[in-house]
């Protein structure tokens, strides 16, 4: 049994700049019943930027927030991808992993998410315990 102070567990969520929760991925718990009651109404293509987060027993890894990528059509708003996620693993997670010498011990927890299941971030992880 591995030691669970060596998991990075990790999520990524968009935050919906108008308020609007997306109540079908995000449980809410609270004394009051009427938190339950609370109707938020969102446009179909609402403003959000997207966070991500990670964390192991030693330290609170992020928040990163994603706003906008450029595209030859203009801005787009940014979702994590496979590329994008591979990005942040290497110019931000993999650092940090490093310096507090850790990286070779640490698990990387993931959900079943298409961009944490694709070929750039499963061979940048892989090259790690080779």
């Amino acid at each position: 049994m591995r030691d669970l102070g060596t998991i990075l567990w990790s999520d990524a969520s968009h935050l919906y700049l108008d308020g609007a929760v997306n109540s079908q991925i995000c449980g809410t718990w609270g004394a009051s019943a009427l938190i339950y009651n609370i109707l938020h109404h969102q446009l179909l293509h609402s403003d959000y930027v997207t966070a991500w987060c990670g964390f192991i027993a030693e330290f609170i890894h992020g928040p990163f927030f994603l706003f906008e990528t450029l595209t030859p059509r203009g801005s787009k708003k940014c979702s994590i991808t496979s590329a994008c996620y591979s990005e942040l693993l290497q110019q931000q997670v993999i650092p940090a992993l490093q310096e507090i010498q850790c990286l070779k011990t640490t698990i990387f927890m993931h959900d079943g998410a298409a961009p944490h299941n694709g070929h750039q971030v499963k061979a940048l992880l892989s090259a790690i315990w080779r």
